[in-house]
C-alpha cells in the first residue's frame, strides 16, 4: 500500500507542477516557485522520488528519510490548514472564492496533504525524533519568507494574478501592511508552526513509535 500511495503522490505532484508551469501553453510560469503550496508540492515530489529509489536499493527507510517524511508531511498539512482557514475566507471576502475550488487547487490543498498524512501515519516505520529536528525544519518557512521578500522588494518577474502584486499572500505584503506588521506576522507564524510541529512530534514520539 505504501508503494501505491507513493506512486499516486508522485503522479499527482508531477501533474500539478507541470500544469502550474503552463508549459502546454508554451509559457514558463516562474511565479509558481514563490508560492508556499507549490514549493511544498515540489518538495513532496522529490522526497518520494528519492525515497522510492533508496527503498528499491536498500529495502528500508533510514533515519534521515523518516525525519524528512515527518516534516514534508507536516508542511503539507500546514498548506491545507492555511488554505482553508486563512486564504479561502479572504477570497470569500473578495467574492473570488470560486477559483479556490478548481481541480488543481483541490489536488494541492486537499488530496495530496491527505495522502501524505495517510502514508506517514499508517505506512511509516516511525522513530523517535528530537526537538532539534523540529527547530531545523523551521529553516524552510524562514527561507521561503526571505524568497518572498526578495521578490516583493526587487519586483522580480511577473506579479501574481491572484493578488495583482509581487507578494503571493496578503499577510506578507510589506507595501500594504508595513515592515513592522509583516515581521510581527512572520514571528507569530513561526511560533504557531513550532507549536503545531511540536504537537506533531509528540504524536510521532509517544503514540506512533
Amino acid at each position: 500500500m505504501h508503494f501505491v500511495i507513493s506512486i499516486i503522490i508522485l503522479f499527482l505532484s508531477f501533474i500539478y507542477t507541470f500544469h502550474r508551469l503552463e508549459i502546454l501553453q508554451r509559457k514558463f510560469n516562474s511565479t509558481i516557485f514563490f508560492l508556499f503550496t507549490n514549493l511544498s508540492v515540489i518538495l513532496s515530489f522529490f522526497y518520494y522520488l528519492l525515497n522510492l529509489i533508496y527503498y528499491s536499493v536498500y529495502k528500508e527507510e533510514n533515519f534521515l528519510l523518516v525525519t524528512c517524511k515527518q516534516y514534508v508531511t507536516f508542511y503539507m498539512l500546514v498548506v491545507m490548514l492555511v488554505y482553508h482557514f486563512v486564504l479561502v475566507p479572504n477570497e470569500k471576502r473578495k467574492k473570488t472564492a470560486n477559483r479556490c475550488y478548481s481541480l488543481s487547487s483541490n489536488v494541492a490543498h486537499i488530496i495530496l496533504p491527505c495522502l501524505l498524512f495517510l502514508d506517514w501515519f499508517f505506512f511509516t516505520k516511525h522513530q523517535k525524533l528530537s526537538i532539534f529536528t523540529l527547530i531545523l525544519s523551521l529553516l524552510y518557512p524562514i527561507f521561503y519568507c526571505c524568497l518572498v521578500f526578495y521578490k516583493g522588494i526587487k519586483k522580480t518577474g511577473k506579479s501574481f494574478a491572484h493578488s495583482s502584486t509581487h507578494y503571493p499572500y496578503f499577510f506578507l505584503d510589506i507595501e500594504s501592511l508595513g515592515l513592522k506588521k509583516v515581521i510581527m506576522t512572520v514571528i507569530i507564524l513561526l511560533i504557531i508552526l513550532f507549536l503545531l510541529g511540536y504537537l506533531f512530534l509528540c504524536v510521532n514520539n509517544y503514540i506512533l513509535v
